[in-house]
């Protein structure tokens, strides 16, 4: 099984069978404060993502006249943006956020309200497992109503505390 920011797409399920969406983002850019307000603020521009990505796949087709530098990693991409070499940096959201909230001067970058694509996450499985996708799923779908009641939050409280799950009654709140 793949567990990873991976997204769902039609040519990766021809190869492994899919999860049902277990999380649901989508890909957007990370710039400096104040200079980007819509697409076309981008057109043209040099923009890093990670090599391989879809991110690298759908910042071609939503911005034809920008130049894609692929790099590494998401980090690198970052590093090119701090250093000036690229105007911005695109991937889902959630990763963006934790690269610009890790960032010692993170006020000085923002992810603007310019998505162009959705970006839906999926557990991946070894391709023709019938039973096993189901357990997968049912899984995923007994822990998606637990996160309603509280306990998912209690569960990872536990983990970051060390404290055992017979402890956890002591935490609720």
């Amino acid at each position: 099984m793949i567990a990873a920011t991976m997204t769902k797409t039609a040519e990766r399920a021809q190869q492994i069978d899919f999860s049902v969406t277990y999380f649901a983002t989508g890909q957007k850019f990370l710039v400096k404060k104040g200079t980007v307000k819509e697409l076309k603020d981008l057109e043209g521009k040099k923009i890093g993502t990670a090599k391989g990505s879809t991110s690298e796949q759908n910042a071609a087709k939503a911005l034809p006249t920008a130049t894609i530098l692929s790099f590494d990693d998401y980090p690198q991409a970052f590093l090119a943006l701090q250093q000036g070499k690229v105007f911005a940096v695109t991937t889902d959201e959630s990763i963006l956020a934790g690269i610009r909230g890790k960032a010692p001067n993170k006020e000085e970058f923002e992810i603007p309200d310019v998505q162009i694509s959705d970006e839906p996450y999926g557990l991946g499985m070894r391709k023709g497992d019938k039973a096993f996708v189901d357990f997968v799923n049912a899984t995923l779908l007994k822990w998606k109503r637990a996160q309603g009641k509280g306990v998912v939050r209690q569960m990872v409280w536990a983990q970051h505390h060390d404290t055992d799950e017979a402890d956890l009654h002591h935490h609720r709140g």
